[in-house]
């Protein structure tokens, strides 16, 4: 239906398209929702409020990108649609991912500076001092939002995913997230240093001991990662085949 030549490419990739763009919306519908039942849940530290809400959204994460591939790897049991539909899907997700944590946080803050000179602008009337140029930049750099790196880990738990859970039928999937990892590395730095509040006070001096319940998350991807590639392994050599009655 999609045709050949340039046109035909573009078409073939929509549905993909438009199955991580549902991805990607029904995270955006579950954050809140998952912040906000684990703040009813009421716990006492916020050590284990932080492992409840990681545990919600790892878990959720992983039922919403990989239900589908799961269903065509065992249900409809064709590996080279597989395969074919694994590859569309690093590329496009990577190129979604990028436009949500860089193209679209930059719109909305460059839309909002621009509402904010509008409205500094339409309410002084009368000339005004000039202004300390250190002052209005540590002043603009207060108004942006503070760095919260939970999104990002919750990136690194998907396309983890993408890599060890068929492994076996794209082997060439880590060779892709290297790839965009090492663009990412420069487009994050840019995102911290031009998007976000800049640390200060315990933030900046704040010590860790490793990555606390992520590394729960990245051991159960793992594990299941392992399981998935033996059970596709057996269903490839007809293992899994039922004997004739």
């Amino acid at each position: 239906w999609a045709g050949g030549g340039l046109r035909g490419t573009f078409l073939r990739q929509l549905p993909t398209a438009g199955y991580c763009a549902s991805v990607a919306l029904a995270s955006a519908l579950y954050r809140p929702l998952a912040s906000a039942l684990t703040a009813f849940e009421n716990y006492r530290t916020a050590e284990a409020h932080r492992n409840a809400l990681i545990a919600k959204r790892v878990l959720f994460e992983l039922c919403n990108n990989f239900s589908t591939l799961y269903y065509m790897a065992f249900c409809h049991q064709r590996p080279g649609e597989l395969r074919a539909y694994l590859l569309q899907l690093l590329a496009v997700f990577q190129v979604v991912y990028q436009l949500l944590e860089t193209a679209v946080p930059a719109l909305g803050e460059a839309l909002g500076a621009r509402w904010r000179r509008l409205r500094a602008g339409s309410k002084s009337h009368a000339p005004s001092e000039p202004r300390d140029p250190l002052r209005a930049e540590v002043q603009r750099q207060l108004a942006l939002p503070p760095y919260e790196p939970f999104d990002d880990f919750v990136e690194l738990v998907v396309q983890f995913g993408n890599c060890v859970l068929f492994a076996s039928v794209l082997p060439v999937a880590p060779v892709l997230a290297l790839a965009n990892n090492l663009q990412e590395v420069r487009s994050d730095a840019w995102k911290l240093l031009s998007l976000h509040r800049r640390p200060a006070g315990a933030d900046a001096v704040r010590r860790v001991h490793g990555v606390g319940a992520w590394a729960e998350a990245f051991r159960l991807v793992s594990l299941a990662g392992a399981a998935t590639n033996v059970l596709l392994v057996a269903q490839a050599n007809g293992w899994l085949a039922t004997a004739p009655a």
